[in-house]
């Protein structure tokens, strides 16, 4: 099935910290000099620069937590009424853990706040057949909430960089993250699934990660079954669901993407549209990091026939000085790291790509001005006037394809 959205989606959206900004006070401008405010302008100025649809990464929970990001459901729908209202598509992330999951480690999740989940045990105590049952019920619900927002949903995607698993049926790469939210012994391993996944000893495997024949056979063919009972749910509200999962792909290699995808068709997830992230400033990569990220988008056709998003992307325009990312410091062959070499790779990326089966990129968090991912947005802040003003890049999507909606 082929997306509902045909053309190049540009999937500039606010990210899940856009009201953080606000609340600090920040405005945004491009080159038009109009100034944005808050979660609905800066979607309208994305908007005059290309921008088709919003995204939101939803959790099992219901109400924001943390002083973080917000992945709530209540966050998810107060986007999807947006969508509605601008004439957007919506792409909601749907997400079977409590608060967060990435490739660094997949928290089984919490359905406390869905009566209509039951389960006879803890989530690591019951069956794959009856985790399936309850994913199926939690896509069922979140689905049904999200339609009757009146949102135009063009993609259903299920999961964040599920590389190593889903729904806490996964490997635990970073085996020390996630505690601060998801608490002391996230990382249980689903031996009731599989007890050899309470075997594997993090760092152990191809690149230092699980190798890609105990992913066969120990993880992929549990998380595609997941993954599909949730897609199965969602369908039962959206007949016509269109669907996405995605992956990250530094430091990993054009075969693991091919294998991860064929695994998940046969393991029955009818997947509609292959996601990858891409940070090619991260310093695990190869030095032709694009080249790379192509080989993976041609394996994944090749094998699968299935067109490519970039889920997540990001390059800086300044070194990272400090936080997470202070690490991140490699430069991709070619585009220096400054707002015309920022520019310059997404631009690359998109026309490029395009010949590799790439559609759509979406630019994560181009909002977020905070230390240690400010270098990476889309933007220059001041922080005497709290004016943060519009780089290159913000255009080159729009130039490329022209303005997705008008105001």
């Amino acid at each position: 099935m082929a997306a509902r959205n045909k053309g190049f989606r540009v999937s500039l959206s606010v990210s899940p910290f856009i009201e953080k900004m606000a609340d600090k006070g920040v405005r945004f401008t491009d080159e038009s000099g109009e100034v944005y405010e808050g979660m609905e302008g800066v979607t309208r100025l994305f908007m005059n620069n290309g921008a088709t649809e919003i995204f939101a990464r939803i959790a099992t929970a219901k109400k924001k937590y943390g002083e973080s990001s917000n992945h709530s459901l209540t966050a998810g729908l107060e986007r999807a009424r947006l969508a509605g209202k601008l004439g957007l598509y919506f792409n909601p992330e749907i997400n079977p853990f409590h608060f967060y999951g990435d490739v660094g480690g997949q928290p089984g999740p919490n359905f406390d706040e869905y009566p209509e989940i039951k389960l006879s045990g803890g989530w690591f105590e019951i069956t794959l057949d009856e985790m399936c049952e309850a994913l199926h019920k939690f896509g069922r619900a979140v689905a049904r909430e999200i339609i009757n927002t009146g949102a135009d949903v063009n993609v259903w995607d299920i999961g964040n960089e599920v590389n190593f698993g889903i729904a806490g049926v996964a490997l635990s790469p970073s085996p020390d993250g996630f505690a601060a939210e998801h608490g002391e012994g996230w990382n249980r391993p689903a031996v009731n699934v599989d007890p050899e996944i309470g075997n594997f000893a993090p760092g152990e495997g191809d690149e230092g990660f699980a190798s890609i024949d105990f992913l066969k056979e120990h993880i992929w063919p549990h998380e595609a079954k997941l993954i599909n009972a949730m897609a199965e749910g969602i369908k039962t509200e959206d007949k016509a669901a269109v669907f996405s999962t995605h992956i990250a792909t530094v430091p990993f290699t054009a075969e693991f993407a091919r294998e991860f995808f064929v695994a998940m068709q046969k393991g029955g997830f009818g997947c509609d549209v292959a996601g990858l992230s891409f940070y090619p400033n991260n310093p695990m990569g190869p030095e032709d990091r694009l080249g790379r990220l192509f080989e993976c988008a041609d394996a994944i056709k090749d094998s699968t026939g299935l067109p490519v998003i970039i889920a997540e992307y990001a390059y800086p325009a300044a070194i990272v000085g400090n936080g997470f990312f202070a690490g991140w410091k490699d430069v991709t062959k070619g585009y220096p790291i400054s707002p015309e070499g920022q520019s310059a790779l997404l631009r690359d990326l998109c026309v490029l790509g395009a010949e590799h089966g790439i559609n759509g990129v979406r630019p994560w968090a181009p909002d977020l001005l905070s230390p240690g991912w400010a270098e990476g947005s889309f933007f220059e802040l001041d922080d005497k006037t709290m004016m943060a003003t519009a780089r290159p890049c913000m255009y080159v999507m729009r130039d490329l394809y022209g303005k997705g909606h008008s105001l």
